[in-house]
């Protein structure tokens, strides 16, 4: 058995290559500029290969800001919680869920959205209102708001959200 493990001592997968080295502790080798490809070729599988490997990295946190709502604005996490803005004109309206994305009632919630408008900064409180906190704008807001929002739920925690 022994001297079957000692023969197979490399196996190439695509770019990188495994090998055991001489005390039989695995080495690795990127291969990509290796001589059998042009230069061209191999470059660009290279680059294919590390980009596959990138996005297999990418965090879940950083992938879930881009979530569009079921209200049809941005989720953004915020703690336990999940923020969901959405801006029609003036008005604001901010919806919350729990962390398994259930609906919850704004009931004895508050809040205030700080958000860069048109170069200005406004503040706009946040209140009960339907199915989630409202408040208004002194004028037309962008459909994506860039900005903060803070609600204080009823317990009095802080929960804070930012929208970039």
């Amino acid at each position: 058995m022994r001297k079957l493990a000692m023969k197979i001592t490399s196996i190439t997968l695509d770019h990188f290559r495994v090998s055991l080295n001489r005390r039989n502790g695995l080495s690795l080798c990127f291969g990509a500029f290796s001589s059998r490809e042009p230069a061209s070729t191999s470059l660009k599988s290279a680059l294919a290969s590390a980009t596959l490997a990138a996005a297999a990295f990418v965090s879940p946190a950083w992938a879930h800001d881009s979530v569009q709502g079921p209200n049809g604005g941005r989720v953004v996490e915020a703690g336990a919680y999940h923020i969901e803005l959405v801006a029609k004109g003036p008005a604001l309206e901010a919806f919350l869920t729990d962390a398994d994305e259930k609906p919850l009632s704004p009931g004895k919630f508050r809040g205030v959205a700080v958000l860069l408008v048109d170069g200005k900064v406004q503040r706009i409180p946040l209140v009960p209102e339907g199915g989630g906190l409202a408040g208004r704008a002194q004028g037309s807001l962008p459909a994506a708001p860039k900005g903060a929002v803070q609600i204080t739920a009823p317990d009095g925690q802080a929960i804070s959200a930012r929208f970039d």
